[in-house]
C-alpha cells in the first residue's frame, strides 16, 4: 500500500535533517558521493559525460547560409560576422548551424529544403 502524503513530507524532511545534520559535522554517518554534489555540479558532469560519449557533436555540423546576401564569401558560419544558431531540421531532426533572419523563421535544413522544391 503507498504512503500517504504526510509520511512521504516526513520522510522527505528526516532525510533533509539528517544531511544538514552530517554537512554541520555531526558523527550520525556518512554522504554518499551523489548527495555531496550540489545541482549545478550534477548537470555540469553529465554533460561532460555525455560529450565524451559523442552524442553531443558541436564541431562537424552542416551549415545554412539562409538567403545570405554576401553568399557565396567562402567562410564557415562560425567565423562569419553575420548571426548564427543550432536548430534541428523539422523534417528529418539534423542538427544545423544557420544564419539568424528575423522576418523569416527556419525550419529546414538544405537537403530537406531543396526536396521540398522540387516537389512544388
Amino acid at each position: 500500500m503507498p504512503k500517504k502524503q504526510d509520511e512521504l513530507l516526513k520522510q522527505h524532511l528526516g532525510s533533509r535533517c539528517r544531511k544538514a545534520l552530517i554537512e554541520a559535522g555531526k558523527t550520525i554517518g556518512t554522504l554518499t558521493s551523489a548527495q555531496k554534489k550540489t545541482p549545478s555540479q550534477r548537470k555540469s558532469e553529465n554533460l561532460k559525460k555525455r560529450l565524451s560519449r559523442g552524442v553531443v557533436e558541436l564541431t562537424d555540423l552542416p551549415e545554412d547560409c539562409f538567403g545570405c546576401s554576401k553568399y557565396p564569401c567562402g567562410k564557415k558560419l562560425v567565423q562569419c560576422e553575420e548571426r548564427s544558431i543550432i536548430h534541428r531540421c523539422m523534417k528529418c531532426g539534423v542538427k544545423v548551424r544557420h544564419r539568424i533572419r528575423e522576418d523569416v523563421a527556419w525550419e529546414l535544413c538544405p537537403v530537406c529544403w531543396s526536396k521540398s522544391q522540387r516537389t512544388t
